[in-house]
């Protein structure tokens, strides 16, 4: 009886690893999946960046048309003298996060466009700083080109 016994407690035993190694293998898997494994970590040019008012941030459902709120946008043209930065979060078709802060005042000319595409598996994975000195709004940037 008693060797019946250890052997059944064994097999459940053997069971509960398997089944965590299962549920373990599904979690990093799922983790693969959503593009935050691998991110970047935020580079220092970003997290040091000179604060500026803050106009809010707004993130788009996925399939919508990604139109902003028209106070969003007052707010980032009424901060242009003294400045102001709007953060948009948009999902790719895929369903990936790519956020957008935009940014303009003093010293910037036009508007500065701070790009997190960490999350989105399906492209280069990386920060990118663009400046777009022709634009007139966030909704029509002009000619943009990478920073430095």
């Amino acid at each position: 009886m008693l060797v019946a016994r250890s052997s059944v407690m064994r097999r459940g035993a053997a069971r509960r690893v398997v089944g965590g190694v299962v549920v373990g293998l599904a979690v990093a898997g799922l983790a693969a999946c959503s593009g935050v494994q691998g991110s970047s970590p935020t580079p220092s040019w970003f997290a040091d960046r000179e604060p500026l008012s803050p106009c809010g941030s707004v993130t788009s459902a996925p399939g919508s048309d990604g139109a902003l709120p028209a106070d969003a946008l007052a707010c980032l043209a009424a901060g242009a003298h003294d400045g102001a930065e709007l953060t948009v979060g948009s999902y790719i078709t895929e369903g990936d996060l790519i956020v957008s802060y935009y940014r303009v005042g003093p010293g910037i000319d036009g508007i500065e466009v701070i790009t997190d595409a960490t999350r989105d598996a399906f492209g280069p994975r990386e920060w990118r700083l663009d400046r777009c000195p022709d634009a007139t709004s966030v909704t029509d940037l002009g000619t943009c080109a990478p920073a430095g």
